[in-house]
């Protein structure tokens, strides 16, 4: 035998027996290190044992494997893997020169180039990806043997062409490339956690397309071998050593994991593998959260800029990919990976065939007297001769001498008139105006496309090269130094105006669609705004008109260009190489402005459609947020480069940004600085007017979507019910199973315990063998397939896959008619339990909605049969009377809708669903046919999807989740620059509470929300909105005629139906001056912190007088930019004796009460607070139940809870003063302390000896 065999044979089975000692070991580890010390501290020196003899194996298995790691097959698996990237280029080279000989194999030259490039913008690291490219590239390789063949009509010994042999296999081998290449790039889009939950299938295509690579391979090893004539023992030598060199990867495949996935690993295996972790709720959601975040060094990213996603969301989209196989991901990708491909198969030919030359290029035919014959501008070659540069110069020095260049030319030209030509045409010389000093960073910019300093020749070629066709190189250079910025700034205005347009029609969306346009403003507006508002204006406002006239056609184009890329892909992002591939090489900063616009232009298309009468898919919106989080991605990974190479020539890479590329990076780099909510609140922001239709038709859902819209009518299955050729042809017992079926099934004595099934059967190849497609009521697909076999009675086994989140095993028999089938079901490897019955039956839906649950039949056969008579007929006659039958109808429907809406939150309470309204919910799924139900859960996804909670937010104090209305406090959250809200509990909104880096208090300013808000676009504007409406409504107040309370503690509210004189009969004391708040406001001045830099008082969080009226200007000018509520500015506020009503009720308020601030055209809207407790039950037609509201509270007499605060803050940062005294004084004693003992020992030298013998006497 062939020690190369025996050699991998051992290979084998050591690698086997040290993964399964491993295992064992770690296995013990683990539950030596997860036991509790409480109840297992008499075993731990036996498990410590246990683990160290675990150890002791593995070190012991790791010493006898290492020769055989060491080995040559495993050391040349190993090279391959490492110099992969570095031998490429080289085997592309060499394959095309076969290919110019052998024209035939240029199909899988091709796509092999293809795939290549592909897997290079991709940028992972996985090498599971890396060892297929690696077969691959070793089955390409023995193709460059052909070079030696020079005629592919020549034949060889047995009278066949080298042609012949190879021209189909090399074409079936192009096909393999490109099915393999696919199947990388579905796995490297999928999570993490599905990679290793589903690793086995992944591992099993992987290994699958290895060997087949290998046995390509020998296949064109042994026809060259045959084609030359050489033995067959010699070819069947080289195919041995090709099987050795499989068997090893094949072995070694599943342990190149990363770190990440062994952390995963390790937990799955310590929770009962991956099917049961699939199957667990609670393992998946631990999962989740011990995945670690994806790889940035972005600094918005690390520092919380990207906020995590709904844990729900993430659980969802977790568990939509694990219901997926692995072989419908793969065929679900194979679309967009074929654009990927002709795409850059296109790009491709476009670099071989790119033969343009601008007007002044040089032809170069060999270089001889130095690196600036390489340069072919005419104009740089003689400045680069002139300078006697050599590979690369200073990027300063550079843009100085081209400068000096041309204004040297134009003197030249002016003094000497004899028609000599110089390099600048007069249609240029306007271009001379942008060249200045000052501009020499934008033109560094444009040339050093690595931002590393120096321009090389290469940069020099390519800069000159990719300008527009017809334009001069001083016109270029004038694009670069103002004309970029111009168009920078152009887009930014646009993009602007779009998500203006966005927010506008957000309150107006249809509310099935509310939930996901808000989430997907939510996700997209903050990190967009950081790039529109760090841009900086151009200096010149005339320049926008003198310049874009100049610079459009180029600017058009452009974007033509990159929309057509992305209308390629459908808008759809879905990773780096798809991004390359749609802008192309360049600076990124080139394409991000022009990118974002056009994937916002394309995303208003969808909010148009939303404001109308299409329910978009779940899955719509979230696709193309992820696109453009993928463009953040890129410029991360340029904004991480750019501070690499800042730092790296000593620069402050923070000052960097703020000029580079016009400070586009500045604010999303260092979003800490920047876009917070007090910032903000300066900030102009465009006025957003209520959204119109306008005479723009509607685009077809058909061009702008890329999932199927969600309609109130039933989908129909996708499995037809149309005879197969497979159907036609079936015999013996599988023809009598051929057809529509409905089932129930049965679920822990609940009869059904789910709602009825309906597929259609089809049959297989092979005897017996069938299968079917079901989509059941609730939207899950299940693959059915089975086996019938004959005989005494007809045995029907089958297994239901719910996409690996669960499988079940059924086994039944036919019942004599043939038309129906009982039996057992369980899930896999599980036993069924004593009532898991199923019953398939042909009998149409109300028939099988009568018959009893089949324990009954096992128990009284008899009883069951006239029981399910007793039944149908019943029903059957209910049907007849057809208008009480279709109002119980609609009733039964009504309220399964509502108590599946009741189940939603069963696994949060147990007790949400009564054990009465679960038989109820079986009643009805009993009477309801696979279609009825469907609508109903059609039904409860609308409802869902109208629903205003955004899971987002909690209670400060009592940590509660906050579904419907709550309390935003306005200082609380400036200060910590996020939204700090409140449930509507006076324990909770009116007390004193610690808050992430500050204090809540009772007397802050309360806003109310019955809505979500995107935290850095509405909390802003809405909050100087409230502290205007706050400062008018006092004025308001303590002008009116009427009484209010004056007390100490604003939970001792007045009753506001009671009448004045009930309440002077009461006893209160009250005051017909409503401006007490005001003076308790300026006697808690005193404290000094009675206010802070918002503008608000402590005091209930409005503002003085004085200070209103020092303000007011700047609150006009701020309302009118934001959300044109200026038109009812301080300056509509009259001091009137008129006492404010609410607008509801119109009885007149009194504190407490609240004011809308988002009412257009009219007065302070006031809203007593019986009205807003009817506004928390449910919407009214006399005010929009969505407007946010600040609560006016009542007025304290004194300024006990500023002051006290005050106090505090005093006194802990004298205690903070002392302390760190005191820890001086300390630090100086012991210094004080350690030198004297330093004399001591140095003046007594043998009083260490003494005091030894006096230890030792003592002892």
């Amino acid at each position: 035998m062939d020690p190369s065999k025996n050699e991998g044979e051992a290979l084998s089975q050591s690698i086997d027996g040290a993964n399964k000692e491993m295992r064992e070991a770690q296995a013990r580890v683990e539950l030596a290190q997860g036991a509790r010390s409480t109840r297992l501290a008499n075993k731990t020196g036996d498990l410590y044992n246990t683990a160290q003899g675990g150890v002791s194996t593995i070190m012991s298995v790791a010493s006898s494997v290492q020769p055989i790691i060491e080995s040559e097959a495993m050391k040349g698996i190993r090279d391959g893997i490492t110099t992969f990237f570095d031998s490429i280029p080289g085997v592309l080279r060499a394959l095309d020169e076969v290919a110019n000989i052998h024209p035939f194999i240029k199909v899988a030259v091709g796509a092999f180039r293809v795939v290549v490039e592909l897997d290079l913008k991709r940028r992972d690291n996985d090498k599971k990806i890396t060892v297929l490219f690696v077969e691959m590239r070793d089955m390409m390789e023995v193709l460059i043997q052909l070079r030696t063949i020079q005629d592919d009509d020549t034949p060889g010994p047995d009278g066949t062409t080298i042609k012949a042999r190879l021209q189909g296999l090399v074409k079936r081998t192009a096909d393999d490339i490109k099915d393999c290449a696919n199947v990388c790039d579905a796995y490297a889009k999928k999570k993490l956690i599905v990679k290793v939950l589903k690793s086995s299938s992944w591992d099993d295509k992987f290994k699958g397309f290895v060997t087949l690579f290998a046995d390509r391979r020998k296949a064109f090893t042994f026809a060259l071998e045959m084609h030359v004539g050489k033995a067959v023992d010699d070819a069947n030598r080289k195919l041995e050593s090709v099987d050795t060199k499989l068997d090893a990867i094949l072995r070694l495949f599943s342990t190149l994991v990363s770190p990440e996935q062994e952390r995963l690993f390790d937990y799955v295996g310590t929770n009962g593998g991956p099917d049961a972790v699939m199957k667990n709720h609670d393992a998946l959601v631990t999962l989740i959260k011990l995945q670690l975040p994806a790889t940035t060094t972005s600094k918005r990213h690390a520092e919380g800029g990207h906020q995590d996603g709904d844990p729900k969301d993430e659980l969802q989209a977790l568990q939509d990919e694990l219901f997926d196989s692995t072989e419908t991901a793969i065929q679900r990708n194979m679309e967009l990976f074929e654009r990927k491909f002709i795409v850059q198969q296109r790009r491709l030919l476009e670099q071989m065939q790119a033969t343009v030359r601008h007007e002044g290029d040089r032809v170069i035919d060999k270089v001889l007297s130095g690196p600036h014959e390489r340069i072919k501008d005419s104009d740089i070659y003689e400045i680069w001769k002139e300078m006697r540069w050599r590979g690369h110069v200073k990027a300063r020095h550079f843009v100085l001498a081209l400068r000096d260049y041309y204004f040297q030319s134009i003197a030249e030209s002016d003094t000497v008139k004899d028609g000599t030509t110089t390099c600048v045409s007069k249609d240029d010389r306007w271009a001379l105006d942008y060249i200045n000093v000052s501009d020499t960073s934008a033109i560094a910019e444009a040339l050093d496309d690595d931002a590393s300093g120096f321009i090389t020749i290469a940069e020099v070629n390519h800069f000159t090269s990719s300008r527009p066709t017809g334009w001069s190189l001083l016109k270029w250079l004038a694009y670069w130094t103002r004309g970029w910025h111009v168009v920078l700034c152009h887009y930014r205005d646009k993009i602007t105006s779009l998500l203006g347009e966005m927010f506008s029609m957000l309150p107006t969306i249809r509310a099935e669609n509310h939930t996901l346009a808000f989430k997907y403003l939510n996700d997209v507006w903050e990190n967009v705004y950081l790039f529109t508002s760090s841009l900086e204006d151009v200096d010149d406002p005339d320049d926008k008109d003198d310049l874009w006239p100049r610079f459009s056609s180029y600017v058009e184009a452009e974007e033509r260009r990159l929309d057509e890329s992305l209308n390629t892909f459908q808008y759809c992002i879905d990773g780096a190489d798809t991004l390359s591939l749609i802008t192309g090489p360049g600076r990124f900063e080139k394409f991000l402005l022009p990118l974002l616009y056009l994937h916002l232009r394309r995303d208003l298309e969808v909010f148009r459609l939303c404001h109308h009468n299409v329910v978009i898919h779940h899955y719509e919106l979230v696709d193309r947020v992820d696109s453009i989080r993928y463009i953040l991605d890129a410029v991360d990974e340029r904004c991480n480069t750019l501070e690499a190479l800042f730092r790296q020539q000593h620069f402050t890479p923070k000052r960097q940004f703020e000029s580079f590329a016009h400070g586009l990076y500045q604010y999303y780099w260092y979003a800490e600085d920047h876009g917070t909510i007090k910032e903000l609140m300066d900030e102009d922001f465009p006025e957003i007017e209520r959204w119109t239709h306008g005479n723009r038709a509607l685009p077809a859902p058909d061009d702008v979507l890329l999932y199927p819209t969600v309609s109130g009518e039933l989908s129909q299955s996708e499995d037809a019910d149309a005879l197969t050729d497979e159907d036609r042809e079936a015999g013996g017992v599988v023809k009598d199973i051929i057809g529509r079926w409905h089932a129930f099934f049965a679920d822990e004595g609940y009869w059904p315990g789910y709602p009825m099934y309906t597929c259609f059967i089809h049959a297989m190849p092979g005897e017996g063998a069938f299968t079917s497609i079901i989509v059941t009521p609730v939207g899950e697909k299940c693959k059915m397939a089975g086996r019938l076999e004959g005989g005494d009675a007809t045995t029907f086994t089958a297994t239901m896959d719910f996409g690996g989140s669960r499988v079940w095993h059924l086994t039944g028999v036919f019942d004599r008619d043939g038309r129906s089938i009982t039996g057992r079901y369980a899930l896999r490897g599980e036993s069924p339990g004593d009532q898991d019955y199923f019953v398939l039956t042909r009998m149409p839906p109300e028939v099988l909605s009568a018959r009893p649950p089949p324990w009954e039949f096992k128990a009284n056969k008899i009883k069951a049969l006239w029981r399910f008579a007793l039944t149908y007929a019943r029903e059957e006659v209910k049907r007849r009377l057809s208008w009480r039958y279709i109002k119980e109808h609609l009733d039964r429907r009504k309220r399964y809708v509502d108590l599946l809406l009741k189940g939603e939150d069963l696994d949060e309470d147990a007790s949400s669903v009564t054990s009465s309204e679960m038989e109820e919910m079986e009643e009805i799924e009993r009477a309801f046919s696979s279609e009825q139900a469907a609508l109903c859960y059609r039904i409860l996804d609308l409802k869902q999807r109208a629903a205003e909670s955004i899971d987002e937010y909690e209670c400060s104090a009592c940590e509660e989740e906050l579904h419907g209305a709550r309390y935003t406090c306005i200082q609380c959250s400036v200060k910590s620059d996020c939204s700090i809200d409140f449930c509507d509990k006076p324990g909770c909104r009116d007390s004193r509470t610690d808050v992430e880096d500050t204090v809540h208090l009772p007397t802050h300013s309360l806003v109310k929300f019955r809505r979500p808000v995107v935290v850095h676009y509405d909390l802003p504007r809405l909050f100087v909105a409230a502290k205007d409406a706050l400062a008018r409504a006092q004025t308001t107040l303590k002008h009116s005629k009427q009484k209010r309370p004056i007390i100490g503690n604003q939970d001792e509210r007045p009753n506001p139906e009671a009448s004045d004189d009930k309440k002077d009969d009461a006893g209160e004391q009250w005051s017909s001056d409503s401006g007490s708040g005001s003076e308790a406001g300026e006697e808690g001045s005193d404290s000094g912190d009675a206010s802070d830099n918002t503008g608000l008082s402590e005091e209930n969080g409005s503002r003085s007088e004085a200070s209103y009226s020092t303000t007011s200007s700047h609150s006009e000018r701020s309302l009118a930019t934001r959300g044109g509520r200026g038109r009812r500015g301080a300056g509509n506020s009259k001091k009137s004796n008129a006492n404010p009503t609410c607008s509801m009720c119109s009885v007149t308020v009194q504190r407490p009460c609240f004011i809308c601030i988002e009412c257009e055209d009219v007065d302070d809207v006031f809203i007593c607070s019986e009205c807003d407790k009817l506004l928390d039950e449910g919407p009214s037609d006399k005010h929009p139940r969505t407007h946010a509201v600040v609560r006016c509270g009542l007025p304290t007499v004194s300024g006990i809870d500023q002051r006290f605060d005050a106090i505090e803050k005093r006194v802990l940062a004298l205690l903070e003063k002392q302390a760190a005294a005191h820890t001086a004084q300390i630090a100086a004693l012991g210094d004080k302390v350690a030198r004297l003992e330093h004399l001591l020992k140095a003046s007594a030298p043998s009083g260490k000896s003494n005091a030894s013998r006096r230890r030792t006497a003592r002892q």
